[in-house]
């Protein structure tokens, strides 16, 4: 298992040092965590605090949302809560850490990294809920916690489990908190995803987006999976301070059957692939006319599938802004 740190090490040397000592105090469940002769303003609080709950998904049991900062103009003091009695913190720690290494069993030493990327990833959105009904006050639905344990969690805590299950298979992934066009169409614009690093190339996976529009998954896309920046900002923003992402190496359509389409090859790339019963996803070209070109997808499946007993349907989505379309012909 790797240590990746990553928004620890963008903090300055004095903040880095808050940060060792506040991580200690919560691994001790203490109350207080004192820092003689500091002086900390709430800017650099929140600062060290944000980057202590984003490095550390593990520590789901302290309330790293509401911590009490005071001074007295020499000394600072942090005042810590946590949402379960120590007992109860160390049975929910070990008991996500087994959830981690059932997870883990699905892949093994011979596989890439990449393998071990795509693989976490499926079973993750397989096995998680997307938790549409919890409020702010559900603070398992937010954490590691809720995804690994409960199985149902929001962004927050999907995204968070993932960074957790990468880095226990020694790669580099880090939380990213922003905003996003909303694919279930609820909710405010606030949003958490990914950035995993693989040698010197990162890349943005959304795994909560991947999950079906009812909140369970019944199959996996990898419609938000290996994106750039340029690409993830179609329907992504109000992120910073994370690494760029440039490389369409990871590219997940790229990477698999050629299916970024130019509108010109549509109906040859249908005409390739369709069958009853099936199921396709393709990336349309990021400059074409989405809705025309969706059309004749429409068009042109249906023209393809001559048996009467198969109907076609093609879905469009909340996935516009990346020009995906889904076909899919199966039985009355």
């Amino acid at each position: 298992m790797i240590t990746d740190y990553y928004y620890y090490n963008k903090l300055s040397d004095e903040n880095k040092k808050i940060y060792k000592k506040l991580y200690k105090s919560i691994i001790q469940m203490d109350a207080i965590c004192s820092l003689e002769n500091t002086i900390m303003d709430s800017e650099d609080a929140h600062r060290v605090i944000d980057a202590l709950d984003n490095d550390n998904p593990h520590l789901f049991y302290a309330n790293l949302r509401h911590l009490q900062v005071a001074n007295n103009g020499r000394d600072t003091e942090i005042r810590i809560e946590y949402y379960y009695s120590e007992t109860v913190a160390k049975r929910y720690s070990d008991e996500v850490e087994a959830c981690v290494n059932t997870y883990l069993k699905s892949v093994n030493t011979s596989m890439d990294a990449f393998e071990k990327v795509s693989i976490l990833y499926e079973k993750l959105v397989i096995g998680v809920e997307y938790d549409f009904a919890a409020t702010e006050d559900d603070v398992e639905a937010f954490s590691a916690l809720g995804a690994l344990r409960n199985n149902k969690a929001k962004c927050e805590g999907i995204s968070k489990a993932f960074k957790l299950l990468l880095n226990a298979a020694d790669i580099k992934c880090l939380v990213v908190n922003g905003e996003a066009e909303s694919p279930m169409g609820v909710g405010d614009n606030r949003h958490a995803w990914n950035i995993v690093k693989l040698d010197d190339t990162s890349f943005h996976v959304d795994v909560t987006w991947a999950i079906a529009d009812d909140g369970k998954s019944e199959g996996v896309s990898y419609d938000y999976f290996g994106l750039t920046d340029e690409q993830i900002q179609k329907d992504h923003f109000g992120y910073c301070d994370t690494p760029e992402c440039k490389s369409d190496l990871y590219d997940y359509f790229k990477l698999n059957n050629g299916s970024v389409v130019a509108a010109e090859d549509v109906e040859t790339k249908l005409k390739s692939l369709i069958a009853v019963p099936c199921k396709l996803r393709l990336r349309l070209d990021y400059e074409c006319d989405f809705e025309k070109e969706s059309k004749r997808c429409i068009k042109i499946a249906k023209e393809l599938v001559k048996n009467g007993d198969y109907k076609v349907r093609v879905n469009t989505g909340c996935r516009e802004k990346q020009k995906i379309v889904v076909i899919t012909t199966s039985k009355e």
